[in-house]
């Protein structure tokens, strides 16, 4: 009996642990997303776009808040590292393109006006590995 409850358990925690790193493996972590601001005046990205050519939906774009980041005018900057993906949704070794940034002007007065997205961005290499820096793309 004890050996029929000891072979079980082995059994589910080989299973929970195969599923946990099925889970993680799904992520592509500590993603960069790098721009350079191209205007005189500062900008602020708030988040990133692009499309994932490996989804069941390529065609569906998908959107990531990203930490603020400011940008002084004419400069190259990098988002923090952003986890992409996670449980049902992987990114990890997967293509991705089209990437845009949603940001925001300064005005004369230091005051951010409404967000626009920049145009579309196609890397030369689309795949998505931990670690990864897209970019630098220009943003005005």
């Amino acid at each position: 009996m004890n050996t029929r409850i000891l072979a079980t358990a082995i059994a589910l925690g080989c299973s929970l642990a195969a599923a946990t790193s099925s889970t993680q493996a799904a992520v592509c972590n500590n993603v960069f997303f790098s721009f350079k601001n191209t205007t005189d005046l500062p900008i602020l990205v708030t988040r990133v776009s692009y499309r994932d050519l490996n989804s069941s939906d390529p065609s569906n774009v998908i959107i990531e808040n990203v930490p603020d980041k400011a940008c002084p005018a004419n400069r190259s900057c990098s988002t923090s590292g952003q986890d992409l993906g996670g449980l049902g949704k992987p990114r990890e070794n997967h293509n991705l393109t089209d990437i845009k940034f949603e940001h925001s002007h300064e005005d004369e007065f230091g005051d951010w006006k409404s967000p626009v997205w920049s145009n579309a961005n196609v890397p030369w290499d689309m795949l998505c590995t931990d670690g990864r820096t897209y970019g630098p793309y220009d943003v005005s």
